[in-house]
């Protein structure tokens, strides 16, 4: 199977969603798209290298990379994007010449990658590097036919079938990847999203919670059963949490976090805004739960700290009855009708466990890794721009693991029926091969 190489190599997202940057040298704004282009590929540049200072890579050292910006060009690729092309100089771990290559979304996001030639020019062996020096795939590269031919993917994922024969497009030389995505930290969910290590071993590893059912419709529109089922589908036709609901996906396509609390009668707080990828949702004492948006740029899963911020809410519930605990819950919504709600699975002792900083730091690097990682894989994400469901449900169970609360957290995606707009709960759970699968409730 051929895939174009800007499908296929997808690379980190971009750190930050950056906004209007002034020239660092006239002070003046940029003017052109090329002048945009370059100020937005020094701050992502920048801030990857700001990252990588304080969670070292396990890949390359990207650091050490000497970048030629005053031999910086700009081209174009088959798609019509401009790329700008930054010559890498010095040593750079044994390739003889390279470059950094950064474009923009079409939302003004920063992408990028770090290519790296053995040889220079014709054919040689080559690899792509992220922002933060991770390794995304090593292999040969054929100048006369203008195809790479992977023999080595990050974290060892691997297309089914064996390598991909991937046709590169190129508009100059050294060769170009075209629309390449990402580089770096785009973040959706409370505290954002980091970059960090890799998975181990070939595909992913095992993982997963179990899953209860329940909770049929009583015939009145609120639905029976103390179960994850019947808890969402109450909360999801109670008119004030529904109207915020609907507030916050609107915010998702705007760009932006935003947030609010519920009490156990579906009472709201008042709406609290957050950063560009990242919303606090504060003391959540007499609170049972809260729902957040995350935005086009970010990921649209729930975070690392998301599921610390479901531990505060666990916490938070009266401690009268040990089933308290298991009223506590967070949802999210993303663009595309992405929707998503945890709720917690486990005891209050459970719920005690506390994460510090530098923890969540980590956890919130391995899940961005991943999740770039992902992208290049088609099962996980068709148009390699962002993940679909299966990916995003992976991800999730795969953090979950990490952070040691497998089991102890319940996930549930929400779909709306086209026809009757109505809204249907499906448990997810991942199956004996570690395949997330949907059981609709009843």
């Amino acid at each position: 199977m051929r895939m174009k190489i800007y499908h296929v190599l997808l690379l980190l997202c971009a750190l930050s969603f950056v906004g209007c940057i002034r020239d660092e040298f006239t002070g003046k704004e940029p003017e052109t798209h090329e002048e945009v282009l370059l100020q937005k590929a020094k701050a992502w540049y920048q801030e990857n290298m700001d990252f990588v200072k304080n969670n070292p890579s396990t890949g390359i050292d990207v650091t050490h990379l000497i970048l030629n910006w005053d031999h910086k060009d700009f081209m174009k690729n088959q798609s019509g994007n401009t790329i700008i092309s930054i010559p890498i100089e010095g040593d750079i771990r044994g390739y003889k010449t390279g470059a950094l290559n950064v474009l923009l979304t079409k939302e003004g996001a920063s992408l990028g990658v770090f290519k790296l030639y053995k040889e220079s020019p014709g054919s040689t062996d080559m690899a792509y590097y992220s922002g933060t020096g991770q390794l995304i795939a090593k292999g040969f590269y054929n100048a006369e036919k203008g195809t790479f031919l992977p023999e080595e993917l990050g974290s060892g994922i691997s297309f089914k079938g064996g390598f991909t024969e991937i046709e590169e497009v190129v508009i100059n030389v050294p060769a170009n990847p075209g629309t390449t995505i990402g580089a770096g930290n785009s973040g959706p969910g409370t505290g954002g999203i980091g970059n960090g290590g890799n998975p181990s071993g070939s595909g992913f590893p095992p993982y997963g919670p179990g899953w209860q059912a329940g909770g049929g419709d009583n015939g009145n529109g609120t639905y029976s059963g103390n179960t994850p089922c019947g808890k969402t589908k109450n909360r999801l036709v109670d008119p004030n949490i529904k109207a915020k609901i609907n507030e916050l996906k609107t915010q998702s396509t705007q760009g932006g976090e935003k947030g609010v609390k519920f009490k156990a009668d579906g009472t709201p707080s008042a709406t609290i805004s957050g950063g560009d990828h990242s919303v606090d949702l504060g003391d959540k004492t007499g609170y049972q739960g809260g729902y957040h948006n995350h935005t086009p740029s970010g990921i649209p899963m729930l975070s690392p700290p998301d599921i610390d911020q479901l531990l505060g809410f666990a916490k938070a519930q009266p401690t009268s009855n040990p089933a308290n605990v298991n009223n506590a819950y967070l949802g999210m919504v993303a663009p595309n009708g992405m929707h998503y709600v945890i709720q917690f699975n486990g005891t209050y002792q459970d719920a005690i466990k506390t994460f510090s900083g530098d923890d969540l730091k980590k956890y919130i690097g391995n899940y961005k890794d991943l999740y770039d990682l992902m992208l290049i894989d088609s099962q996980y994400s068709s148009d390699h721009l962002t993940l679909n469901n299966k990916g995003a449900e992976t991800l999730f169970f795969d953090i979950l693991k990490q952070m040691g609360l497998e089991g102890k957290v319940n996930l549930q995606r929400i779909e709306t029926n086209n026809t009757s707009q109505n809204e249907i709960v499906q448990n997810i759970n991942l199956d004996s091969n570690n395949i997330p699968k949907s059981t609709p409730c009843p």
